[in-house]
């Protein structure tokens, strides 16, 4: 049984793609695409909804690791196996939550040690290609600790190192030391710090950091000329998130997910809470690979360089650090917060390479909060060498929804210029192309 639309359809599902679902109902086929049927609930769980909604606390969840890819993935874990073997992560799934359907690179299903086969009686092994993975939170981590993992991830994004972050006895703050990181498995893990490796037992260890591939040595790993299409994102019972770039039905029973990073894994139907098509019609510029200039900062303390190279664009939160928010002048005590968007400062310029895939390009732009003196800038967006928007804003002004076509376009330039006053920053709030 599936959901949308607040009706149920009984039947058994008979395909699935980034386009469309079928399904069978006494030898009748039904099908609908993905624009009547944006987000689809499988298995219609209505007893465990009604619980719910009646006010009926839901069980505690089992206190999981959880590896997060770059493509936004999020695998939950319940014990590490081995990091760093032919390139993998193998970690131990909880029960019932997934299975391999095609192994990483480097890895055989056939190969799998005594250690494995016996892990995958407490759980499945998936084995995860390092190089795709962002972190790594290890299963039992004091919960307390949450905000402050989070704040190091988001502190991460441009380092040139590993972190093992640590966790102390008791009452205090989470730790970490930089370095490259040798080994993880269940007992322990190994960071090479200063030229030395140093072991920290798995007990005191919260979670990883990974750099990103090129900034771990690895020569070929290099971003992809294009964006990678994006497919539905794919839920499950025991706390997945796949943000696949394909999916179908395997068999009966059996959903295959390909994730943008790679990952190919076969889930039972089973398992399957939700389908969520939405974000198969959107891509955020946040989360495209792009070229973006840098700004020098000046007045430095003495004894530092005269001035230091910063990135000129900022992804998912303000320029300056925290919250990514657009002001409404008028209400100086009124702003409007995005989990998605860009913070361009003066003088900073971002280019995409689109392929021709999408139709549209939507944001609210305003100017950054902490941005309270007379200022003006100039916004100019151009798409193919034709610009579509170059328009003078002053801080003045309540924030602009703006929508410009880019169908077939191959090339999309967005840069910020100081017209008056002081420096600023332009916050463009959900910046997204619509396929």
């Amino acid at each position: 049984m599936i959901r949308f639309n607040g009706s149920e359809h009984r039947g058994e599902l008979a395909s699935i793609s980034n386009t469309a679902v079928f399904w069978l109902r006494e030898k009748q086929l039904y099908g609908t695409d993905i624009a009547t049927a944006p987000r689809i609930i499988f298995n219609c769980p209505r007893a465990e909804e009604d619980r719910r909604a009646d006010g009926e606390a839901a069980e505690p969840a089992q206190r999981t690791g959880e590896v997060v890819l770059r493509d936004g993935s999020r695998l939950p874990l319940t014990a590490v196996r081995g990091f760093l073997e032919a390139g993998v992560l193998t970690v131990t799934l909880p029960v019932g939550a997934a299975f391999s359907a095609d192994v990483a690179e480097g890895g055989d299903p056939a190969q799998r040690t005594g250690a494995e086969r016996d892990a995958e009686e407490s759980g499945p092994v998936v084995y995860v290609p390092v190089d795709a993975i962002s972190s790594i939170r290890l299963p039992g981590g004091d919960p307390r600790h949450a905000e402050a993992w989070q704040k190091l991830i988001d502190s991460h994004d441009e380092a040139e190192a590993d972190r093992l972050v640590t966790s102390p006895r008791g009452a205090g703050s989470l730790d970490y030391l930089e370095g490259y990181l040798e080994s993880l498995d269940a007992a322990s893990a190994t960071i090479i710090y200063q030229g030395e490796p140093l072991v920290a037992s798995a007990s005191r260890v919260y979670g990883i950091l990974l750099a990103k591939p090129q900034r771990r040595g690895n020569d070929k790993a290099e971003a992809p000329a294009k964006p990678r299409r994006v497919g539905p994102h794919v839920s499950t019972r025991s706390g997945m998130l796949l943000i696949s770039e394909s999916l179908s039905l395997r068999r009966p029973g059996e959903l295959a997910v390909v994730t943008r990073s790679g990952l190919s894994l076969l889930l039972p139907l089973a398992e399957v809470s939700e389908v969520n098509f939405i974000p198969s019609h959107v891509a955020f510029l946040s989360d495209l690979p792009a070229r973006s200039s840098t700004r020098p900062l000046f007045g430095l303390p003495a004894g530092l360089p005269d001035a230091v190279e910063l990135p000129a664009v900022q992804r998912d939160r303000a320029y300056w650090g925290g919250p990514l928010t657009v002001r409404r002048p008028q209400f100086s005590q009124l702003r409007k917060t995005f989990s998605k968007g860009l913070a361009v400062r003066t003088g900073g310029q971002i280019e995409y390479d689109l392929g021709g895939e999408f139709r549209a390009l939507q944001a609210t732009v305003g100017f950054a909060a902490r941005d309270t003196g007379l200022r003006s800038v100039k916004l100019q967006i151009e798409v193919d060498g034709k610009l579509l928007c170059d328009r003078k804003l002053k801080d003045t002004l309540s924030p602009l929804e703006l929508q410009f076509p880019v169908a077939r376009a191959q090339k999309l330039v967005i840069r910020v210029e100081r017209l008056e006053g002081l420096d600023g920053v332009l916050n463009l709030g959900d910046a997204r192309l619509m396929r």
